[in-house]
C-alpha cells in the first residue's frame, strides 16, 4: 500500500531498432515515455504515414458504427433473428502475437469494409429518395381531390387561370380583396372565381357574392393551414386578380405533370413502397457482417496504437540514423526491461537513475486486492503526487465503513455481496475491468455488518427478545442521538 519508486530511463538506439523497442515497451506495459525538447523533427514521410493510418482507423471506426446503427434497424424488421452485438470492451486478453497476426492479414476484412461502405451509400441514397418522394406526396395532398390533369391547367384564349394554395386564415381577406375589385368595376363582376376547398361545405348564405365564391366544395374534408384554390378570370382582369392573390400570400402550384394529383400520389406511394422493401432487404443483409466485429475491434485498436507509436517517434529526439527515448520505469521492472532490450536489440545504449528533486515522475500505486478494489474512488479525484502518501488505504477503510452505515440493512447487503462476487466468479473480468464490482461486493459485506448492528433486515420489525434483537446494537430511528454521535465520530 504505497507509491512505487520510479527510475528515469535514457536510451539511444539505431533507427533499425526503433520498432523492436516500441514492441518491448508495449509488451511489458511498464514504460511511460516523455517527449524530447531537442532535435524533434517531423518529416513528410511521418505526415504521410500518419494520414494513411488515420484513414485506415477511420474506416474501421466506420465499420463499427455501421454495425451499431444497422443492428438497431434490423430489430425493427425482424426482432427474432436480429444479431446480438457487443460494442463494449471485450472481456478477454489477446496476446501481442495474436494481435499482430490478425492485423497483418486484413485484406479480406477491408474488402468486407468496402462492401459495407457501398451498402451504406446505397441505403443512404434510397432513404434520401424516399424522403424526397414523401415530401412530394405531402405537397400534392392538398390537390388530391382536384380532378384535373395538371399539365392541362393553363391560360385560354380569353381567360387566365391561377391554381395554387391560399392560407386558410386569409380566406376572408381574399373575399375583401375581391369585393374591392367588384366595387371598382361599377357593379359588374370582373371575373369568375372557382375555388376548390378541402373543408366542410357551408350553408347557403344568400349573399350573391358568396354564392359565386362558393364554387365547387369537396365534402368530408379536413381542417388545414392551406386550401387549394383555382381562379379563372378574363385576361383583362388578370392583373387585378394577381394582386389580390399576392396580397393574401397565394402560392402558385409548380406541378405540371400529365396526370391528376390523385393519380400522381398513387404512383409516388407505389415507388415509396418499392424503396422501403429494397431498404428492408439491404438492412437485413447487414447481418452477414456481424461475424467480423471482433476482428474489426482488434484492427481499430491496432491502428490507434500505431498512431500513438508514431506520436512517440515524432516527439523523440532523433537524427537520420539514431533515435533517443526518455521515460519513467518502475524500479522493480528495470531489470526485466534491461533483459528484454539486451536480448532483442543490438544497437541500444541505456541508463537508469533516480529522479531529481525538480522532476515529477508519474504515480504508480501498489495495493492489496482488497484496497486496490477501492482505487477507482481515489482516481475520480486524481492520482496523488509521486512524493505524497498513497491515500488508497484511508479511502478504502472509510468508504467501506460509510457505505455500510448509509445502507444499514443486512438483507440488502447480503444480496449485494452475493450478486457482485457471483458476477466476478462467472464473468471473470480481465485486468481492472471488474474492480468496481469487487468494491461493491466488499461494500455489501460492510452493509451486512452494519445492518446486523442496526437491526436492519429488509425493514422488517424484529421481535423483542429474538436472536436478531439480542445482537442488535441500536436502531438509528429509535436512538437518533446515538446515531448522531456515531456519525460525528466516523466523520
Amino acid at each position: 500500500m504505497s507509491i512505487v519508486s520510479m527510475q528515469k530511463m535514457s536510451l539511444v538506439a539505431h533507427t533499425s531498432d526503433r520498432t523492436r523497442l516500441l514492441r518491448i515497451f508495449i509488451k511489458l506495459g511498464c514504460v511511460e515515455l516523455i517527449g524530447s525538447k531537442e532535435n524533434v523533427v517531423v518529416t513528410n514521410a511521418d505526415i504521410m504515414r500518419r494520414e494513411k493510418m488515420e484513414s485506415t482507423k477511420f474506416r474501421a471506426a466506420f465499420a463499427l458504427n455501421f454495425l451499431r446503427e444497422y443492428s438497431k434497424e434490423i430489430i425493427r424488421y425482424d426482432k427474432k433473428s436480429a444479431p446480438k452485438i457487443n460494442l463494449k470492451k471485450e472481456n478477454r486478453l489477446i496476446s501481442l502475437e495474436e494481435y499482430e497476426e490478425v492485423c497483418n492479414n486484413t485484406e479480406e476484412l477491408f474488402a468486407k469494409i468496402d462492401e459495407m461502405e457501398s451498402l451504406n451509400n446505397r441505403i443512404v441514397d434510397l432513404k434520401s429518395e424516399k424522403t424526397r418522394l414523401q415530401s412530394q406526396v405531402e405537397q400534392l395532398l392538398p390537390y388530391k381531390n382536384l380532378e384535373l390533369n395538371m399539365s392541362k391547367i393553363g391560360d385560354g384564349a380569353y381567360t387566365s387561370v391561377f391554381c395554387g394554395l391560399l392560407p386558410t386564415q386569409k380566406t376572408e381577406e381574399f373575399k375583401e380583396e375581391l369585393r374591392k375589385a367588384y366595387g371598382e368595376n361599377n357593379g359588374e363582376y370582373p371575373f369568375v372565381c372557382d375555388l376548390t376547398f378541402l373543408d366542410e361545405p357551408k350553408e347557403e348564405s344568400g349573399d350573391e357574392f358568396d354564392s359565386l365564391f362558393a364554387g365547387r366544395v369537396i365534402p368530408g374534408g379536413v381542417k388545414t393551414k392551406t386550401r387549394p384554390v383555382t381562379v379563372v378570370c378574363l385576361k383583362e382582369n388578370a392583373e387585378a386578380v394577381s394582386k389580390a392573390l399576392a396580397a393574401c400570400e397565394f402560392m402558385k402550384t409548380s406541378f405540371s405533370f400529365d396526370a391528376t394529383p390523385a393519380e400522381k400520389i398513387a404512383e409516388t406511394e407505389e415507388k415509396i413502397r418499392v424503396i422501403e422493401s429494397t431498404i428492408r432487404d439491404l438492412i437485413l443483409s447487414t447481418k452477414d457482417y456481424v461475424k467480423y466485429l471482433p476482428t474489426i475491434k482488434i484492427v481499430y485498436d491496432y491502428y490507434a496504437l500505431e498512431i500513438a507509436k508514431l506520436s512517440v517517434t515524432e516527439n523523440a529526439a532523433r537524427t537520420e540514423k539514431a533515435i533517443a527515448f526518455e521515460g519513467w520505469v518502475p524500479e522493480e521492472k528495470v531489470e526485466l526491461l534491461k533483459k528484454e532490450i539486451d536480448e532483442k536489440c543490438s544497437t541500444v545504449v541505456y541508463a537508469f537513475r533516480d529522479p531529481l528533486e525538480d522532476e515529477l515522475p508519474p504515480t504508480v500505486t501498489k495495493n492489496s486486492k482488497v484496497v486496490g478494489a477501492f482505487a477507482g474512488i481515489t482516481e475520480m479525484f486524481g492520482a496523488p503526487n509521486y512524493r505524497e502518501r498513497d491515500p488508497n488505504l484511508f479511502v478504502a477503510l472509510f468508504y467501506f465503513l460509510i457505505f455500510g452505515i448509509m445502507i444499514g440493512d443486512a438483507g440488502y447487503g447480503l444480496i449485494m455481496a452475493v450478486a457482485c462476487f457471483l458476477f466476478v466468479k462467472l464473468k471473470k473480468p480481465v485486468k481492472n475491468s471488474g474492480r468496481m464490482i469487487i468494491m461493491f461486493g466488499f461494500c455489501g459485506i460492510s452493509t451486512v455488518i452494519w445492518g446486523i448492528l442496526f437491526g436492519g433486515w429488509f425493514a422488517i420489525t424484529i421481535p423483542e427478545g429474538s436472536f436478531l434483537d439480542k445482537i442488535t446494537w441500536f436502531s438509528p430511528l429509535n436512538e437518533p442521538i446515538k446515531m448522531f454521535v456515531l456519525s460525528l465520530a466516523i466523520g
